[in-house]
């Protein structure tokens, strides 16, 4: 019982450990997808090495969650939206014609918890011919 017990805390642990990694790598990750010539297969690449911080946990989606809730399981990028590099650059992903940023800025405002892109980021959805994830 208590090996059981010690593998449990154990990966509990790790899996803390990984985004933390992952976190601290992020902001170089995310500087290379501003390149206006953000690929397909550069987004396949970044979004593998960086889903459990861009993919929107179980809890994202569920009403009574607290957007402003600071809670690095709910929203791995809450403290990264708060950054220079963050601020000066997720509108530019958002509006570009790269639909690969957009598909990244999208995931990024939901990772993040950012509610104060929602005029922007529902404009940009109605004027979409096709949806940013659509790849042909």
């Amino acid at each position: 019982m208590r090996k059981i017990i010690l593998c449990i805390l154990l990966l509990t642990f790790s899996a803390f450990g990984q985004n933390s990694g992952l976190i601290k790598t992020f902001p170089s990750a995310f500087e290379s997808a501003l390149d206006k010539n953000f690929s397909e297969e550069q987004f396949q690449t970044l979004y593998h090495e960086y889903s459990r911080l861009l993919s929107a946990d179980d809890e994202v989606v569920k009403p009574e969650t607290d957007p402003n809730r600071s809670d690095t399981n709910v929203y791995p990028l809450y403290d990264f939206k708060n950054t220079t590099l963050y601020k000066d650059n997720i509108d530019k992903l958002l509006i570009s014609s790269n639909p690969n940023q957009r598909l990244l800025s999208v995931m990024m405002l939901g990772a993040s918890g950012d509610i104060s892109r929602e005029g922007i980021l529902l404009e940009k959805l109605k004027s979409e011919e096709k949806a940013p994830w659509d790849f042909d």
